[in-house]
């Protein structure tokens, strides 16, 4: 299953706020990392710093490239089910970055503000960087 050709519109109208989000998050984290230095070990600042280098200089522009492609395929009516799956296939590296940044943020909170935290469990479960909670 996939996505129709009639989802890559509303994919490709998407595309800003996706991008927008991820600068967003990417900010957030990196004033978290300035205002609560002595929260993140160097490993948590490294692995952080490695992912949204990843994302910002790799993922999101490699996903700016596959939605202007689609939209030239698509205006050409040369839309393709491998062109949708290398869509879903970079929608599912940002979701992937994403995730990892916030697992390795949520690796640096105390027991308290992890009890406070919705889905918490889903992430650092799935945890297989060797890091640790403190």
């Amino acid at each position: 299953e996939g996505m129709e050709s009639g989802d890559i519109g509303m994919a490709i109208g998407c595309t800003n706020v996706i991008q927008g989000r991820c600068q967003r998050l990417m900010q957030v984290v990196t004033q978290d990392m300035e205002d609560h230095d002595t929260r993140y070990s160097s490993e948590h600042v490294e692995r952080l710093e490695q992912t949204m280098k990843r994302m910002k200089q790799k993922i999101l522009p490699d996903f700016q490239k596959v939605v202007m492609s689609l939209c030239d395929r698509e205006s050409e009516k040369r839309l393709y089910d491998s062109d949708i799956r290398k869509l879903e296939d970079h929608l599912q590296l940002i979701n992937d970055s994403v995730r990892d940044i916030r697992k390795f943020v949520l690796q640096t909170r105390t027991k308290a503000e992890l009890d406070a935290e919705p889905n918490v469990d889903d992430i650092i479960s799935v945890d297989n960087s060797g890091l640790t909670t403190p």
